[in-house]
């Protein structure tokens, strides 16, 4: 069964579709384009940071001061609050100079970001069970005393991203009750005159054709109405015309009516007089 929608009902759907469109336009954007701007600026960050760390630890690693590399690790994790962990790692491989893990330090990190000789840093990105983070590894002193490596959470880039998509959907969601509403007037000013267009047609239909279109506006609508009120009023006219020619043909046709009424009473009378008379009479014509 087809579903019929009147001109207010599509207007309301117009309006909302065009809201949901933006909307979905704006929600692509934020999903697929925002994300990388975001995940850009968290490298450059994670990277200034490493660097800044670099430069405070030039000195403690010459001086083999490893308690004041944990310390300047631990200050830097309390500073900055999406840094999940810190180490540094001495000239030789696979040497461990400091870190902030504890107890215990993850060996598999060693090997999950190389730092390249002669390269100004390295970044990758790691699933961790602390969730999704940028490993970025920087040289300390163009890699001549090892290298600091720091975790830095991409938590806060999903959670801005949801956040902003929660809001794009209610935005999205206010916009189109305020399209419905502001939609109500919208469509009433723009129905009305098709619906007083559809009443007179039908008038005419029925043998109306005095029936006159108000003209308020001096739109589209408004010259819809003149020309159907100059339309109506011809007709009118010519209605009236061939009325009062009707009018006159009758009064003509019972004119004749009643003259041959009277010639055939007088031929009637001239038979009845040529039957009565006593004696043959000739007349001609």
């Amino acid at each position: 069964m087809s579903l019929r929608f009147g001109l207010r009902q599509k207007i309301f759907l117009a309006l909302a579709s065009l809201v949901v469109f933006l909307g979905g336009a704006i929600g692509l954007f934020v999903k697929f384009d925002f994300p990388h701007h975001l995940r850009r600026e968290l490298e450059k960050r994670g990277v200034s940071i490493a660097r800044h760390i670099a430069n405070q630890s030039v000195s403690p690693i010459l001086a083999r001061d490893l308690l004041a590399l944990k310390i300047t690790a631990h200050q830097q994790l309390k500073t900055e609050e999406d840094l999940l962990y810190i180490f540094f790692l001495g000239p030789r491989p696979q040497e461990v100079l400091a870190h902030t893990f504890g107890e215990t330090f993850p060996s598999d990190l060693l090997a999950a970001n190389p730092l390249p000789p002669g390269q100004e840093y390295s970044l990758r990105y790691l699933l961790t069970e602390n969730g999704p983070i940028y490993d970025v590894a920087v040289p300390v002193a163009n890699g001549g005393l090892g290298q600091v490596r720091l975790g830095i959470s991409a938590a806060p880039v999903t959670e801005t991203l949801n956040i902003l998509t929660g809001k794009i959907i209610l935005v999205t969601l206010l916009l189109v009750a305020v399209a419905l509403v502001l939609g109500l007037p919208l469509a009433a000013t723009l129905t009305r005159p098709l619906r007083e267009l559809t009443r007179a047609v039908a008038a005419v239909a029925t043998g109306d054709l005095g029936h006159q279109v108000p003209e308020r506006s001096h739109d589209e609508f408004g010259q819809l109405a003149q020309t159907f009120n100059a339309m109506t009023r011809r007709l009118h006219s010519a209605q009236t015309q061939l009325m009062e020619s009707n009018r006159e043909l009758a009064t003509e046709v019972e004119r004749r009516l009643q003259a041959e009424a009277r010639l055939a009473a007088q031929l009637n009378f001239l038979a009845t007089l040529m039957d009565e008379l006593p004696c043959p009479v000739f007349y001609k014509n």
